[in-house]
């Protein structure tokens, strides 16, 4: 008897969102047999989307590494698509009021390290991040086209650039600690 593979499970975090919402329609209408876990801040019932019945749906907070780690423990996803992170509002955005830039800080940079973390400790062996051409400038007056990861780090951005930029760091310092391999910080100008 031939046995037929499994069919990739896959966990979108931020899924209920805007980018999360394309990718999982996209990956549903090119592979509708996947299994597909949307995890979100959001309750299901915010979530108005037509793949309701063909999606699992987890009301997870990224913040917190204990839901984080259940339900990777739960879906035992094959990839991982993080998609979540939290965008302040327009006025919000270009400010530095502390309290945005800590709870900017908590999902985009906190919340991208449990998910890091998790997903290395649970044996998720593909991890898909999402940035933003913000990393590199936060004016939205152009449309930027082709930008390419060797493109320099600007000094100062705004607090979201800033938090896609630590989220980079942030996941070359999980790749270089999967890898075995000591991690300095010293010397790095680049580094936040």
């Amino acid at each position: 008897m031939i046995k037929t593979p499994e069919a990739p499970r896959i966990l979108v975090t931020g899924g209920a969102g805007f980018l999360g919402t394309a990718i999982v329609t996209s990956l549903l209408a090119s592979h509708p047999d996947w299994r597909i876990t949307v995890v979100d801040i959001k309750p299901e019932t915010d979530w108005n989307s037509f793949h309701a019945s063909s999606v699992d749906y987890q009301q997870v907070d990224i913040r917190k590494s204990n839901e984080c780690y259940n339900v990777v423990e739960l879906t035992e996803p094959h990839v991982i698509i993080h998609t979540a992170g939290l965008v302040p509002g327009t006025r919000s955005r270009y400010g530095r009021n502390p309290v945005v830039q800590h709870n900017v800080t908590k999902v985009n940079v906190e919340g991208t390290a449990n998910m890091l973390e998790v997903a290395k400790e649970c044996g998720v062996r593909n991890f898909v991040y999402t940035s933003s051409c913000c990393v590199l400038t936060d004016d939205l007056e152009h449309d930027y086209r082709n930008f390419r990861e060797d493109l320099p780090i600007p000094k100062k951005s705004l607090m979201y650039g800033e938090s896609k930029v630590s989220r980079v760091f942030i996941s070359v310092v999980v790749r270089i600690r999967s890898q075995g391999e000591e991690f300095a910080q010293d010397g790095c100008e680049e580094c936040p």
